[in-house]
């Protein structure tokens, strides 16, 4: 099925015509060849007065439609998975906690995440790496930030089957082709270094320096480092410089408590460019700032 990006990425990144334009080129390397996806109808009878029996049937059936991509579907946290080389894509389902039998079944498209070998393989051979979890993480999180709707009703079987539809459709035309993205990795990396961030992408300054120390070189991440130093935030530059000076001379490696502390970890371990402290009238007042998933790992 054919995929236009551009609604997504004016909507989403709110960046120029001309950042837009190279944001879409991550779109290249989809497959248009794929084949069709037809809903397949139930293939048991349901108590319609059940919710779960509702819930658990549809889910079945949207994650049957992806069957010919590749997928398997998981009925235990209902969930579709794809395992290609070294990469695993996974699309999360759920549902409402308010559920009520013949007034209200929700579904919900919930995560999308991509996961890699490679990069576990790499993170625990790296003796800079001081994560323990999550391991093979690459990107991904909750399906609201990069696919316009993600909320369905369920509750009427006249009805069901387009909301079925509907939610395979934001599947295939929203989920997958963000987690494409990161499996073009020199595209990724120009991108990177041309715009100094990928946080338009959901991807964080420490993740997105081993996206490239793992699937790109060491140059490339210098080169991504120097240009987001330059527009990155002066109270997330002063973090991170006091995280640097707290690692400067010491002669264990700690474990990474914070994404920080990994940050610059990196930085010294790998002489990789280091940022310059900002001055007192670059910062403002309040100095303070959490790292988007400071903590996690």
């Amino acid at each position: 099925m054919a995929r236009d990006p551009t609604p997504w990425i004016h909507s989403a990144f709110k960046l120029s015509e001309a950042r837009q334009g190279l944001l879409a080129r991550l779109f290249a390397d989809l497959d248009p060849s794929e084949p069709p996806l037809v809903l397949l109808p139930s293939a048991e009878e349901i108590d319609e007065s059940v919710p779960r029996q509702v819930y658990r049937e549809s889910c079945r059936r949207v994650g049957a439609r992806f069957s010919p991509l590749g997928f398997r579907y998981y009925k235990t946290n209902p969930r579709i998975t794809r395992s290609r080389g070294h990469w695993k894509d996974t699309v999360a389902l759920a549902t409402s906690p308010y559920n009520r039998g013949g007034e209200l079944v929700a579904l919900q498209v919930s995560a999308a995440s991509l996961r890699s070998k490679h990069i576990k393989k790499w993170r625990e051979s790296e003796e800079l790496c001081r994560r323990k979890h999550q391991l093979d993480w690459v990107a991904g999180g909750l399906a609201s930030n990069f696919t316009p709707e993600v909320y369905w009703d369920i509750t009427n079987p006249a009805s069901r089957d387009a909301a079925l539809d509907s939610a395979a459709d934001a599947i295939n035309n929203w989920c997958l082709p963000y987690l494409q993205i990161y499996k073009t990795p020199d595209l990724v990396a120009e991108v990177a270094v041309a715009l100094g961030t990928l946080q338009p992408l959901f991807l964080w300054p420490l993740e997105t320096v081993e996206y490239l120390l793992c699937f790109t070189t060491i140059d490339v991440a210098r080169s991504f480092l120097e240009v987001f130093y330059e527009q990155a935030h002066p109270v997330f530059l002063l973090s991170l410089c006091e995280a640097v000076e707290a690692r400067r001379g010491a002669e264990r490696l700690p474990r990474a408590t914070d994404d920080f502390t990994q940050l610059a970890i990196y930085l010294l371990g790998l002489d990789l460019p280091l940022p310059q402290q900002p001055t007192e009238d670059e910062l403002p007042q309040a100095k303070i700032i959490k790292f988007p998933g400071e903590g996690h790992g």
